[in-house]
């Protein structure tokens, strides 16, 4: 189960989404709402989600643990058009380095005026879509990678709101074609 309580602040520069994460297992019927993560979501500016720009990424996240010590996650986006393994890996040893666990989405640029959009996956050529998301899954350094929390696929609950609309047996299908994409043994978390 995720939740997410907060609200948005100016940090630096940067507008910043604070939240409550509850990772809840369920254990004989039970919630275990025990493991708490406070997240932050977007803490850089998607154009420096790339390993050209490693410092200014390490500089943002030390100036965001200043203001916020107690977030331990960070929601990454990466331009799903623009960025590879070399990218994504660098960007998550940054987020292991400064004591961050990330869940990694990507995201469609818009050129003009820089706007960025979560990219929804749809079914593509026998596969889940964008080939980005695919490529990442089945990359073993970034989905085995230690700062990886979970990979960010569709916004749930409201999947049956947004374009592309998913029901129930899409989720599930695509939930599993992606750990079947994934290295033998990879274990992570879908949100």
């Amino acid at each position: 189960m995720l939740r997410f309580v907060g609200s948005t602040r100016w940090a630096g520069g940067l507008v910043v989404g604070i939240g409550l994460l509850i990772a809840a297992s369920t254990l004989h019927g039970q919630t275990d709402q025990s493991e708490r993560w406070y997240s932050v979501s977007l803490p850089f500016p998607v154009d420096w989600a790339n390993a050209d720009h490693v410092a200014e990424a390490t500089q943002a996240l030390a100036r965001l643990r200043r203001l916020f010590p107690e977030a331990n996650v960070l929601h990454i986006g990466f331009d799903e058009d623009r960025t590879t393994s070399k990218d994504w890996i660098a960007i998550l040893n940054v987020c292991r380095q400064a004591g961050y666990k990330a869940v990694v989405g990507f995201v469609k640029a818009e050129q003009e005026g820089r706007r960025y959009e979560l990219s929804r996956p749809t079914f593509q050529d026998g596969r889940w879509g964008p080939r980005a998301l695919t490529q990442f899954v089945s990359t073993k350094a970034c989905i085995t990678h230690p700062a990886l929390y979970a990979v960010f696929t569709v916004d749930e609950p409201w999947h049956h709101q947004k374009r592309p609309i998913y029901n129930s047996d899409e989720l599930k299908r695509m939930y599993t074609e992606l750990k079947q994409v994934a290295p033998a043994g990879a274990e992570f978390k879908i949100l």
